[in-house]
């Protein structure tokens, strides 16, 4: 039976700040935040979370220093109480930060845990600034292609994307608190699906159904909005949002998992006007998933969020039928009389073929004669292949 727990789980230091934020936004009590490192230190900034020291006799209390195998190591250790933490729970949200050793090796371990225990899980992980050097990048690659082999729902973030959006005079500290800002706002929208009790709820076992073992490219976008004007403003300001991408990008979704909440207030006209419009954003094929909720800590603000999907591998359309190929032609057989009758499939004695018999006989010890290719030593009926019927 549904029991709507949800858990946003972080993995590593980067993740930890994205939880940090995402705990202490309006809204969010009713969720329940756990946080995983191998650093003791990055443990203690996280208040109010459920911390989870991961096995320190790999990492000595001092972190990965940037080795995957040490992390996935460390994490894997941690198994049971891993698995105890999520048990039961009916959406798993991870986030990791990929390019360090705790995030880029753990997370294989989460992925894996929560696909062994059947439960529907997002995973939310960035990638390194260009500026961070080719080293991460290439560890978070790799860790995010090993992460997308196991794994239904991958959003990948481009920190360098992300942080187009932030003017370039913001300060550093500022800058990045509006990045993480902006993580936990997609995060909280689609946690935001479970809710979706009361208003339009969500088929989880469809979706789970629909996207499991497929390789798939996800992106993600938040749009906010209030006011007279908002089921239509917010959803020009999802389009604004980098991390979706365009509306051709939107329009070419296999799937579309969205969640839409305000306040109490919130009519059914206006549900009906916001919906409707980002219907006519997706094509007639796109399988769309949608819950919608109105929640108190909202107020006057709508918002809506949205995950796009777009799979690898395309299904193949189905071939035409090929024809079915015509009937063999009926056989024909010689009576003693030279009667001709069509083979049927009553069993009878058939005599050998030639290639088949041992001997010619009297002619066996004699050159054979030719004609044409044929050997006219051999009966007629064997060199042409009929059966001689020997019927009464």
């Amino acid at each position: 039976m549904s029991n709507g727990r949800t858990i946003i789980l972080g993995i590593g230091g980067g993740a930890g700040k994205v939880i940090s934020c995402l705990a202490a936004t309006k809204g969010a009590s009713w969720l329940e935040f756990a946080y995983i490192d191998t650093d003791p230190a990055d443990l203690e900034n996280v208040p109010g979370v459920t911390c989870l020291p991961v096995d320190r006799d790999w990492t000595n209390g001092q972190g990965c220093g940037g080795d995957p195998a040490v992390g996935e190591k460390a994490v894997g250790a941690s198994i049971r109480e891993l698995k105890a933490l999520v048990a039961d729970a009916e959406m798993v949200i991870v986030v990791g930060c990929l390019g360090r050793g705790t995030a880029s090796g753990g997370i294989q371990v989460v992925s894996r845990l929560v696909r062994e225990e059947e439960l529907l899980a997002f995973f939310f992980v960035t990638m390194p600034l260009a500026v961070e050097g080719n080293g991460r990048r290439e560890i978070a690659e790799s860790a995010l292609r090993d992460l997308r082999d196991n794994s239904d729902i991958v959003v990948a973030v481009q920190n360098d994307l992300l942080f187009t959006t932030i003017a370039a005079d913001t300060r550093a500290n500022d800058a990045f608190a509006m990045a993480n800002q902006v993580l936990a706002d997609g995060v909280q929208g689609i946690a935001e699906l479970v809710r979706c009790r009361g208003g339009i709820s969500v088929d989880f076992a469809s979706l789970r159904a629909l996207l499991k073992n497929r390789e798939a490219h996800c992106s993600f976008g938040v749009g906010h909005a209030s006011g007279a004007n908002k089921t239509v403003e917010v959803i020009d300001d999802l389009f604004k949002s980098r991390m979706l991408g365009d509306q051709d990008f939107l329009a070419q979704s296999d799937v579309v998992v969205a969640s839409l909440i305000s306040g109490p207030d919130l009519s059914i006209g206006e549900m009906n006007q916001c919906l409707s419009a980002l219907h006519h954003q997706l094509a007639p094929a796109t399988r769309s998933y949608i819950g919608a909720n109105a929640v108190p800590e909202k107020g006057d603000e709508l918002q809506l969020t949205i995950v796009s999907v777009h799979y690898k591998h395309k299904p193949a359309p189905a071939a035409a039928p090929e024809p079915a190929p015509p009937p063999p032609p009926a056989e024909v057989k010689r009576g003693r009389k030279g009667k001709a009758k069509v083979a049927t499939d009553e069993k009878q004695f058939d005599l050998p073929f030639v290639e088949e018999m041992v001997s010619l006989g009297i002619f066996g010890n004699v050159p054979p004669t030719l004609v044409n290719g044929e050997n006219l030593d051999v009966p007629t009926f064997q060199r042409q292949g009929l059966v001689l019927d020997l019927d009464d």
